[in-house]
């Protein structure tokens, strides 16, 4: 299929091959790259214990918990919640997202918006 499309396409073939002879040639494609940078996740048995010193670690104060209703009512989340609004050993200002919906929509995402920009600026989101 794919020669096919290379012979009815003549752009496609000459895209194709310019990419491919500069890799060949030990010169870098011509393309733009673009770096996503991710947030290290970790999980298992203990791992919600650590949010908290993590969070120390970045001398973040203002916290935003983005979660949903149901969620909120689970015993993990629960237990952080009680760690980040209660624990002596923080000093967080917590503010509780719980209005995100399965699918959202843009509606739901101006809701978001106005509801988080009353509060001061958030040093972190978890």
């Amino acid at each position: 299929i794919l020669n096919v499309t290379i012979r009815r396409n003549r752009n496609v073939y000459r895209n194709l091959h310019r990419y491919f002879s500069s890799i060949t040639n030990n010169n870098p494609p011509r393309d733009t790259i673009c770096e996503l940078a991710a947030s290290n996740i970790r999980y298992g048995c203990g791992a919600t214990q650590e949010i908290p010193l993590d969070l120390q670690d970045l001398k973040a104060k203002n916290i935003l918990l983005v979660t949903d209703r149901n969620v909120r009512k689970l015993p993990f989340a629960q237990n952080l919640i009680s760690i980040l609004r209660d624990d002596a050993r923080f000093d967080f200002n917590l503010t509780i997202f719980d209005n995100v919906r399965v699918e959202p929509n843009d509606k739901s995402f101006r809701d978001a918006i106005s509801s988080i920009s009353e509060h001061p600026p958030y040093d972190a989101v978890v």
